[in-house]
């Protein structure tokens, strides 16, 4: 995790207008304790979401002697039932890397957001190899917009991609997406592509 992508979340957040206090957060991957640029600490985001489920599949915990309140494999589509539709923030920081079937995994980021629901990914493009317990890819930009637009995504037509472009360090990509309302039309194009500077200003 880093911490740079946490500061980058906050910061599209507030320019989007989306209320995080009393919102609740899911962060899928994460865990009590994370490995923040590189050393042992707690995951901030315990001290932005006072509801906040962390949800992993299991390796950080065995690796770091860490918590969270599930340990579940979020590719099962059983596991994604039973958390449908239940969180107005769903977080996913430096995870997509780790995730076999990225596609599925972004599918079901969608499902558990409520309708007009938000969803922060946060990834990495250029990174070391870091099997955790595998790495499989890298993400620019538009390639992680294309994870929730394309047709191997089912639940495309269920969100609506409002920003996505490079964080405020050189080596990761982010996106905010908005599940949409309960008979809101989709809508397909009109994403901002920036630069988190260049989107909030370079403060």
């Amino acid at each position: 995790m880093r911490q740079s992508a946490v500061n980058d979340c906050a910061r599209v957040l507030a320019h989007f207008g989306v209320v995080t206090d009393g919102a609740a957060a899911i962060d899928v991957g994460g865990t009590e304790t994370v490995c923040l640029d590189g050393a042992m600490a707690r995951n901030p985001l315990l001290d932005r979401h006072r509801d906040l489920l962390l949800l992993d599949e299991g390796f950080t915990q065995r690796a770091l002697g860490t918590t969270a309140d599930a340990c579940v494999d979020f590719l099962d589509p059983a596991v994604v039932e039973r958390l449908a539709g239940r969180f107005d923030l769903v977080h996913t920081f430096d995870t997509l890397e780790h995730v076999a079937n990225p596609f599925r995994f972004v599918e079901h980021l969608i499902a558990v957001a409520k309708p007009g629901g938000w969803i922060y990914a946060a990834t990495v493009f250029q990174w070391m190899y870091h099997p955790s317990p595998e790495d499989y890819f890298r993400f620019s930009p538009t390639g992680l917009y294309e994870l929730f637009r394309s047709p191997l995504n089912a639940r495309r037509d269920e969100c609506t991609v409002l920003w996505y472009g490079w964080g405020s360090d050189p080596n990761g990509t982010a996106l905010l997406a908005r599940r949409n309302a309960n008979g809101e039309p989709a809508a397909g194009a009109g994403a901002v592509c920036a630069a988190v500077p260049e989107l909030v200003g370079a403060g």
